[in-house]
């Protein structure tokens, strides 16, 4: 005959450990007719751990470039601009913007694909108002930060000349 499962949580007993053998032995030679038998008490079940609670789905954003604000032509000099283009590159790209070095090359050093590379400097282009610098196919070909950064620096103060 089985025991029926309990509906809702099993409380569990302490289980003590056995008396001694010693005692065991002592009673057997206070009666050597009586047979001494031992029952090992019986593990009650552990009770079933409850279901963990479903979670709900976190919806996951798309990653998307925040944009800087437009800059003026005063005060753009190189090393904002570089800054500017490590964090636009490092986040288009999955990398912390202190690693990207101004001298890497985008495609050798960096395996930046020509696609992203294009899409990249058209971004650039858009932050710095300069649609001539889509057509600079040398930043392309041999593209580093530094290239672009100066590139903007030297476009955005021949416009700021005007």
């Amino acid at each position: 005959m089985s025991e029926p499962t309990p509906a809702g949580p099993v409380a569990t007993l302490p289980v003590t450990d056995p008396p001694p053998v010693r005692a065991a032995v002592s009673a057997v030679s206070a009666s050597p007719a009586a047979p001494v038998s031992y029952v090992a008490p019986v593990p009650s079940p552990a009770p079933a751990a409850p279901a963990p609670a479903p979670t709900p789905a976190t919806p996951v954003a798309p990653v998307a470039v925040a944009p800087v604000a437009s800059p003026s032509s005063a005060g753009l000099d190189y090393e904002t601009v570089l800054a500017e283009l490590r964090t636009l590159y490092g986040d288009f790209l999955g990398y912390p913007p202190d690693l990207l070095g101004e001298d890497d090359g985008l495609e050798a050093e960096l395996g930046v694909e020509s696609l992203k590379q294009v899409a990249l400097l058209g971004m650039v282009s858009d932050r710095y108002e300069l649609p001539a610098l889509r057509a600079n196919s040398s930043l392309l070909t041999v593209g580093t930060l530094r290239r672009i950064a100066e590139a903007v620096v030297q476009a955005r103060s021949g416009a700021a000349g005007r």
